[in-house]
């Protein structure tokens, strides 16, 4: 069985990799990515009054497919060399109202913000602690069962204590020290004032030390005897690129991932998914985050150890910002290469998870500041246009299928095409552009042989994002 597994991964990750490489620069679709055109190109040149209650009929005006049973868009394309197909059976999905133009800036977390975010999360009269190695003799017990469950060690132990013990006996040894501790430990841990202040990480570098303008910040806090919960915000703008926020209901679940894959959760949480989407929506709301809105959700697990063997069901559900009524699409992609630029641009997105006992997890990506509006309403080219585009490009963006030689075969499936607004960088600026962008969403499969195997069936990949204004192809992790 094991053999069987390890040569599935091996499929699946040649496939991974052959959809992953880089853009083949065929087509003259590719060119411009020329912002200032852009822009000027995006203004409306009589722009309709605005009519309060009116929304606005894109269908009507892009002239794109609507009402048509089963789906509003359908086609099938075949690659030149025949390895990749593309099934398209998919709805369209347009704002109804106008689609503006934001510019906006990458930004930090405030120690205001964190304080917002620890009396959403951890609680406002949260029992707060020193740090998360704090151990009582419930925790202690929790940790003693999960171990003895891990002494089945060939169907169990293996997987759950990957990289961390070698054999069922080493396991036996850290039993025997658990047991002895948890004889020592206190019943209950003393309260702590928590404090909203600042520390420097230390970073270095072959050369040494770096000093950086990076800061963290961590509080934990036990909701009771036998839990520790974190709260861990970053801001590594400096050097990095980067900022986030992750809270962790429970710190004994090993700081893993989310699966980009979906997966059937009913016959493990009992919580049905309308009710905990309420727990998501309230938490957002309590993290005073008023400007997003829930633009994706997934049955998913949550990775409890490196082997990915032993896992957490949750609902996960992503909320991105909303602006003017017009949602930025979500997408798996975290981040953007740099490009000619020194740090990367990141996505900004909130996943909040929901089980049995409420809010297991929020990670809060990137947060920006809007600086202003650059333009109310924006000119887009129509769909005939956009979907001649993405019939051509979307079998030569990302297909190494065709010149491999293994017997390997690609099929796309696209279930939904999304007009909806995308972050950009501005070139030589710290600033990016929010603006409008055709989303075509789905899900692959490979084959070799007879063996079919599912990829990124979570639908919530993007197989090709083209600009609405332009028809230029936007490359989401490799910079715009």
């Amino acid at each position: 069985m094991k053999k069987m597994l390890a040569a599935i991964l091996m499929l699946t990750m040649a496939f991974s990799l052959c959809m992953g490489c880089q853009k083949t620069p065929e087509s003259s679709i590719v060119v411009g990515k020329n912002q200032e055109a852009m822009l000027e190109k995006a203004q409306v040149k009589d722009p309709q009054p605005e009519s309060e209650g009116v929304g606005v009929d894109f269908y009507e005006r892009l002239n794109a497919p609507k009402n048509y049973a089963p789906k509003n868009y359908t086609a099938d394309i075949v690659s030149k060399g025949g390895n990749l197909t593309v099934h398209v059976d998919a709805d369209v999905e347009l704002p109804d109202c106008e689609i503006p133009i934001y510019r906006l800036k990458a930004a930090e977390f405030t120690a205001e913000q964190v304080q917002i975010f620890a009396d959403a999360l951890l609680g406002e009269n949260a029992h707060y602690v020193e740090s998360g190695d704090v151990k009582t003799k419930a925790i202690y017990q929790k940790e003693i069962e999960k171990l003895r469950t891990a002494l089945d060690w060939d169907n169990v132990g293996e997987y759950m204590y990957d990289m961390v013990y070698s054999t069922k006996e080493d396991a036996e040894k850290a039993l025997a020290v658990l047991l002895a501790k948890a004889d020592n430990a206190p019943d209950t841990i003393p309260n702590c004032e928590p404090r909203f202040e600042w520390a420097t990480p230390k970073v270095s570098t072959n050369d040494g030390p770096v000093e950086t303008t990076n800061t963290y910040m961590m509080l934990y806090a036990m909701p009771d005897d036998a839990t520790v919960s974190c709260l861990a915000v970053n801001n590594s703008r400096d050097i990095f690129g980067t900022a986030d926020m992750y809270y962790r209901r429970d710190i004994s679940a090993t700081l893993g991932a989310v699966s980009t894959k979906s997966a059937e959760v009913a016959g493990v949480l009992s919580i049905a998914e309308d009710n905990a989407f309420v727990i998501a929506k309230d938490a957002i709301a309590r993290m005073q985050l008023f400007d997003f809105e829930c633009s994706a959700k997934q049955k998913s697990i949550y990775r409890l150890d490196p082997s990915g063997k032993t896992n957490k069901a949750v609902y996960d559900f992503m909320f991105t910002r909303n602006v003017d009524g017009v949602m930025e699409t979500y997408t798996n992609d975290e981040e953007s290469s740099a490009g000619g630029y020194s740090k990367p641009w990141q996505y900004e997105k909130v996943h909040v998870m929901v089980d049995d006992e409420g809010v297991f997890c929020v990670r809060y990506l990137g947060p920006c500041e809007i600086v202003e509006k650059v333009m109310t309403a924006t000119s887009l080219i129509p769909f005939d246009k956009i979907k001649g585009i993405f019939e051509k490009m979307v079998v030569i963006v990302d297909n190494i299928v065709d010149a491999d030689t293994r017997e390997i075969t690609g099929k796309y499936v696209i279930t939904t095409v999304r007009l909806g607004l995308m972050s950009i960088r501005e070139k030589d600026s710290e600033t990016g552009l929010l603006i409008p962008v055709w989303d075509f969403l789905g899900y692959s499969e490979s084959q070799h042989g007879k063996s079919v195997i599912l990829l990124d069936t979570n639908e919530l990949e993007p197989f090709l994002t083209i600009n609405a204004v332009d028809g230029s192809i936007i490359e989401r992790g490799n910079g715009y």
